[in-house]
This record gives C-alpha cells, sequence and structure tokens, in this order.
C-alpha cells in the first residue's frame, strides 16, 4: 500500500509515535484491536535507577543505570539543565542560570565544574555538587531519558526502547494511495484518554486523515459542536484575523440560509473559489498564505454531503525525491503563496516566501504547502525557470493523480480530519444542500493537549523532569511508549 521511507519524517511524528502501540508500523497502530495503552503507565523501567555514580573530572559526571549501561555527561550540561534551577512558574530562575547569574550576582560566573556526586536513598536519583556550594538532585529517568542523545556511552548495547526515535532519528513510516482504508472512529467512543482517541490522536498524524461519524446535529450550522469536540480532543481552532468566529462555513445553500455568524461580506464571499461549492477544488494544503499553517484541518458535515479528495503529499514528495530528484530539489526552494481576501468586512492581504516542501535541518520533509489558487509569480532566476516550472507541473499531475489520490464521500453527521502539513484534500462535488463548518488547530496547541494529556497520570514530584522536554524524551521519562506521538 506504499512505500516505507526513511528520509522523509513529519515534523509530528512522536508525540504520535509516542501515543504507540509500540508498532513502528503506522498502518498496524491504526488496524490494531483496541488495547489498553493510554489509561494504564507501564511497568517500573530498572533503566530509571542508579547502581553507581562518580566523578569523572571536574568537568565529567559519570553514571551507570540499572540497566548496566554507563554514561560520562558533561558537568556543563547538569548544571544547565538541573531542575532547581526553575522557579515556582516553571521558568529559568535567570539568578541561578549558569548562562545568566552573573548579571545578578555581583558579575560573579556561576562555576560549572563538579565537586561531588552520591546516588540517593532508594537509588532513584544522584546529588550532584558543583563549584561554589550549588547542588542539585537529578532523578535517573531524566538523566537515562536523555542519555543516548547528550552523553557519551561508555559500555553496554541501548536497550530498543532507548534507540527507538532519537531527536535526529529517520524512522520509516508508511506512505499510502489511494487503496488506503481511512481510519473511521464513532464520536462516542472518543473520550479523552481512552484507547479510541489514542488511535485516533495517532491517526490524524500519520496517515493524516481520519473520520468520526455520529457527531452531534449542528442543523443551524454554528460551528459550536465542530468546534467544541476539536477543542476537547485537539485543542482550539485558530482564530482567524477578521473572522468573527473561530471557524468557518461553506454552503451549498448560499451564505444567508444559516445565518452569517463568520462576518462574511455576502457580497464577495462566492467570488472565492473555496467558497464557490459550483467549482471543484483540486488538492492543496489550507492557510499556504499563513507563516504557520494550521497543523490539523477538521470539517464538519452538518447537512448534505460532498465528494472530497485526498492525496499523501509525502508520498507525492517522496515520489519525485526518487523520480525526479532535480524536481524535488527545486521544489524545496522558495516560492510566494499570497491572496487579497475580500469576502470578509476587512480585507486582508496576505503573501508568504515558502517552499512547497519544508525540511528540517536532518533533510527530512516536514511540512507540504500547496495551493495552486493562492501560488504567486515564480521569482526564480532566469536559469532556474524553466526547471521549477516544470517540477511544479509534475508535482501537481502527481498530487491529483488517480493512482495516489482517493474519494472520499463526506455526510451528514461525519467531521474529516486532516494532517494538514501532509494529508493534500480537495473538492470533487458537492451536494446542493451541503454545508460543512470547520477550522484549523495549531502545532503547538495540539502538542499542548497531548502533553497535557498524558501528564495527568504523571508523578507530580517529578514535574519539573519535564518542563522543556521535547517529546521523544518525554515518553521515555514518563515509560509512555504509547505518548509519543509528535516529534
Amino acid at each position: 500500500m506504499g512505500i516505507k521511507n526513511a528520509d522523509i519524517l513529519t515534523a509530528t511524528e512522536v508525540l504520535v509515535e509516542t501515543l504507540s502501540l509500540e508498532s513502528n508500523n503506522k498502518a498496524e497502530l491504526i488496524a490494531a484491536p483496541a488495547a489498553a495503552v493510554a489509561a494504564t503507565p507501564q511497568a517500573p523501567d530498572p533503566a530509571f535507577t542508579f547502581s553507581d555514580a562518580r566523578l569523572h573530572s571536574p568537568s565529567k559526571v559519570q553514571v551507570t543505570f540499572g540497566d548496566g549501561t554507563s554514561w560520562l555527561f558533561h558537568s556543563g550540561w547538569l548544571i544547565d539543565s538541573c531542575r532547581g534551577q526553575l522557579d515556582e512558574g516553571l521558568n529559568r530562575n535567570a539568578t541561578l542560570s549558569a548562562v545568566t547569574a552573573q548579571f545578578f550576582n555581583g558579575g560573579t560566573v556561576k562555576p560549572s565544574d563538579a565537586e561531588s556526586v552520591t546516588v540517593t536513598e532508594g537509588g532513584d536519583a544522584i546529588t550532584v555538587k558543583f563549584a561554589g556550594a550549588f547542588q542539585d538532585d537529578f532523578t535517573a529517568s531524566f538523566l537515562r531519558s536523555y542519555a543516548p542523545i547528550v552523553a557519551k556511552a561508555l559500555n553496554g548495547e541501548q536497550p530498543e526502547y532507548f534507540t527507538k526515535n532519537p531527536l535526529n532519528a529517520s524512522e520509516s513510516y508508511e506512505l499510502w494511495d489511494k487503496t488506503l482504508a481511512v481510519p473511521t472512529f464513532q464520536y462516542a467512543d472518543l473520550a479523552v484518554e481512552g484507547t479510541e482517541y489514542v488511535r485516533y490522536c495517532h491517526a490524524v498524524v500519520s496517515p493524516g486523515v481520519a473520520i468520526v461519524q455520529g457527531m452531534p446535529d449542528d442543523d443551524d450550522a454554528t460551528g459550536k459542536v465542530v468546534s467544541d469536540s476539536i477543542a476537547q480532543w485537539f485543542g482550539k481552532l485558530m482564530q482567524h484575523p477578521e473572522r468573527d468566529t473561530n471557524h468557518w462555513l461553506i454552503s451549498s445553500q448560499g451564505y444567508t440560509a444559516k445565518g452569517n455568524s463568520q462576518g462574511y461580506n455576502l457580497g464577495n464571499v462566492e467570488m472565492n473559489p473555496a467558497y464557490n461549492t459550483n467549482l471543484r477544488l483540486l488538492n492543496h494544503t489550507d492557510q499556504v498564505s499563513y507563516g504557520g499553517p494550521g497543523f490539523l484541518l477538521a470539517f464538519h458535515c452538518v447537512t448534505g454531503s460532498g465528494i472530497n479528495s485526498v492525496v499523501d503529499g509525502f508520498k507525492v514528495a517522496e515520489i519525485m525525491r526518487i523520480e525526479h530528484p532535480e524536481f524535488f530539489t527545486a521544489l524545496c526552494k522558495p516560492t510566494s503563496f499570497g491572496r487579497r481576501i475580500s469576502h470578509y468586512r476587512q480585507p486582508i492581504d496576505q503573501h508568504v516566501f515558502e517552499p512547497i516542501f519544508t525540511l528540517d535541518s536532518y533533510g527530512k520533509v516536514v511540512r507540504v504547502r500547496f495551493n495552486e489558487i493562492l501560488r504567486g509569480p515564480i521569482a526564480m532566476p532566469f536559469e532556474e525557470f524553466e526547471e521549477y516550472f516544470a517540477a511544479v507541473k509534475k508535482f501537481v499531475e502527481l498530487a491529483n493523480s488517480d493512482e495516489l489520490s482517493l474519494e472520499k464521500t463526506l455526510q451528514k453527521g461525519e467531521c474529516i480530519v486532516f494532517n494538514n502539513w501532509r494529508a493534500m484534500h480537495g473538492r470533487k462535488t458537492a451536494g446542493p444542500t451541503r454545508i460543512i463548518v470547520g477550522g484549523t488547530v495549531a502545532l503547538e496547541s495540539f502538542k499542548s493537549k497531548m502533553r497535557l494529556v498524558f501528564d495527568k497520570s504523571a508523578d507530580a514530584k517529578t514535574l519539573k523532569d519535564r518542563i522543556g522536554v521535547p517529546e521523544a524524551v518525554l515518553a521515555k521519562m514518563m515509560n509512555r511508549n504509547e505518548m509519543q506521538i509528535i516529534r
């Protein structure tokens, strides 16, 4: 059903790698039986104890964990990362930070050399005393989870649990085509923290499209059902700068039948192809003219029905990387997207200069951004135009091909959610009574929701350990491999 690819990594893959049934195969995850993954943390890991700790040198601390592995940490990393410098508001206290303390303490630079290290009673933490009489405790779960990333391994092979999903992992996952069985859920089963909710959170990230059936009625198209549901599941919908609500409404019945709570200029709204349901929309991502497009896109069919198309933008990128590498490279260069929106009471003029394929620092595709109707003039040098223009045409051809793009009929009472950084969607047809309401969720809101959901089951005494920690590390620290959804 698709190629496995180690060179494309979604910007979002840990906190669904970390909500995981310990499966590297996202298709297996979606099809897996409902196991109790969200309610109960895994058993305590013996790795989260210290069997030994000693001063290697003033600048290095050596520790051995209960799993037999030994590691060398920089003393400077320890003092810079110590949790004791977080204040009651869980912010780094600048007067205690080794980087800024001299600005608050009469110009005295805070030493980063260690003087001694001891294992605390019970073996679940070490106390490190630094030069200058400052000391702090470090839990085994905190240091063991960070060790593969920041420390030097001295002996022993790493257990798979700790080597899986390091911060720069190019972990493979399933790309998909028109044969994808779109994950489908029942509204009544999506209690937050329940098993189906965990699977749902995985699905909206990878494969990046999921449908919820049995949504409550919203016959007046108020948008309250989708707004409240998405807020409960993933975080609040993003607020548009000129829309009165945090959701949009697209109607085949015109824009007065169900009121006008969005603040549309009714004389102009159908001039926007997205709002004119008589027109087909090719596969695209939403908010391409935003600096930070919404990560999730949801819409609820409140009446009628319509046929939507969906394609895996990451698979399109992978095909281009393999079969047309010069085109792939071209589409990693920035181009113009923008629009003048005239269907709100106040017009908006937007423009960004961003690539179609956004790469991370390891060269992995983390976002696809494309909407032909919002694409501006190609701002490429004369010598590069022909290749870039050919690349755009090949991209559009693949993104709308019958081999890759699937069709899905959305009925009244169904809500579809897309990973707007990966899954491109389009409109094939809209029935004469169809009304959909929807909106987007920022990546930051989604990540926050996932972290807070799983934090409920964590030890309150180690809260400081979890502040400012990447999800790949957090999953291991909390011994909750199933929460690993977002990188």
